[in-house]
This record gives structure tokens, C-alpha cells and sequence, in this order.
């Protein structure tokens, strides 16, 4: 299937359950807002603080990603026609598996944002402008790295779904395998979204709410219809 037919898939999916789907969006968007206000208080200067901050931040980057986890269940199950709930949001902490590899995409995410973070710090102690270039730099090079890290291993969090008896390095072997020759082609679908990200500025954000379904209702299909082709 082409991006445009997965996503007509989603938007099929969809119809008749925003209500509950935008509910799990808001419970969820509103555990990683309780999350990132936890490690808010512990920025500071000085090579001992910022070590606590970047450990800390780590521990909440991966906490962060086991709740996504739970999101993308109940997004699968949504697209597969089982009952979901925001239960299904702490299900990844009983499952050593999810653990493991939140750790390994949390511990990622937050070594890409340790320049831009050790940089921004220079830029509030010295105040100059080319430090701040630096920083939103070294935001963008890390984080694009980051990514494509991560393309590969994109579909992983589905697969410990899928496959309760595989462990976590198998799912992570099958990602890659099944994203081969699709990595472009989710990229593809992902930017489709931009423009409509876009819009939502208008709304003042009010409409990611309906956006963001959208999205992760999109790349469930994706994962459900690259798992059927490679059946």
C-alpha cells in the first residue's frame, strides 16, 4: 500500500472513536507533561549538575518511552478492531522486554540532546549569539542522527506486541528486516504531516488533537500492512 492508501486506512479506523482515542492521547500527553515537570527543577550549572541533570533526564526519557509504548497498543488495537483503553498506557512496565528497549531508545534520545543541552548552558553563561547557533546546531545534527538510528528499529514496539514469545533483540532484528526497503517510504508518510502540523499552529495547538490520532492511527497501518506483505 501506498502512504496515501495507509492513510485512508487510518482515517477509516478512526471514524467513530475519536472521542475515545483523543481521551488515551490526553491521558498520555498529560503523563509526560507530570514526567518532564519532575526533571524540570534539576537544571543548573556547574559539570556535577549537569551530569545529575543528563542522568535524570535519561531516567525520564526512558519512563517517557515506555508510556509511548503503551500508546502505540492501543493504536494497534485500535486499527485491529480490539478494545482499548488508557489502561493500556502502563502495560510496557510489566513486560521486561518493553523495559529493555525503552532504555535503549530513552538512553539515545537523551545522548543526541546532551550537546544541545551542555551548549545552551554555555549560551546562558556567556550570552553569545554564535553559542546559541551552536546549540540549535547541534539540536538539529543529533537529533537527524537520532533518527535515522532509530528508523530501522521504528517498529519494534509493535512486534513485542505481536510476538509475546520473542525477546527483545529478536524484535529489534525484525524491525530492521522488515524495514528494509520501506524506511523511505515511512519517512515519506511522516512528512505528509507536516503541513497539517502546521495548520494546528493556527488553532494555538488545539488541533493536534484530532493531527496526532491521525499520525500514530497511520503508522499502526504502516506497521500492520509491512507485516502482511512480509507474512
Amino acid at each position: 500500500m501506498r502512504p496515501a492508501e495507509i492513510k485512508a486506512n487510518a482515517r477509516e479506523h478512526l471514524l467513530g472513536n475519536y472521542s475515545r482515542i483523543i481521551t488515551v492521547q490526553l491521558i498520555f500527553l498529560c503523563l509526560s507533561w507530570s514526567v518532564s515537570m519532575l526533571t524540570g527543577g534539576f537544571y543548573g550549572n556547574g559539570t556535577g549538575m549537569i551530569i545529575l541533570s543528563c542522568a535524570i533526564i535519561t531516567v525520564a526519557d526512558i519512563i517517557l518511552q515506555v508510556f509511548n509504548f503503551g500508546l502505540k497498543q492501543s493504536y494497534l488495537k485500535l486499527c485491529c478492531g480490539m478494545p482499548y483503553g488508557p489502561g493500556d498506557l502502563f502495560t510496557g512496565f510489566k513486560d521486561n522486554r518493553v523495559v529493555i528497549c525503552a532504555t535503549l531508545f530513552g538512553t539515545l534520545l537523551s545522548i543526541s540532546n546532551i550537546p544541545f543541552f551542555i551548549l545552551s548552558e554555555a549560551f546562558a553563561e556567556s550570552n553569545d549569539k554564535k553559542m546559541a547557533l551552536l546549540a540549535f546546531a547541534a539540536f538539529a545534527i543529533f537529533n537527524t542522527i537520532s533518527y535515522l538510528i532509530m528508523l530501522p528499529l521504528s517498529q519494534v514496539y509493535y512486534l513485542l506486541m505481536d510476538l509475546p514469545e520473542k525477546s527483545s533483540a529478536d524484535c529489534l532484528k525484525m524491525s530492521a528486516w522488515l524495514m528494509k526497503g520501506r524506511k523511505f517510504r515511512l519517512f515519506r508518510m511522516q512528512l505528509s504531516f507536516l503541513p497539517l502540523m502546521l495548520l494546528a499552529v493556527f488553532t494555538l495547538g488545539i488541533g493536534m488533537l484530532w493531527i496526532e490520532p491521525y499520525i500514530n492511527a497511520s503508522e499502526a497501518s504502516f506497521y500492520l500492512n509491512a507485516a502482511k506483505e512480509k507474512e
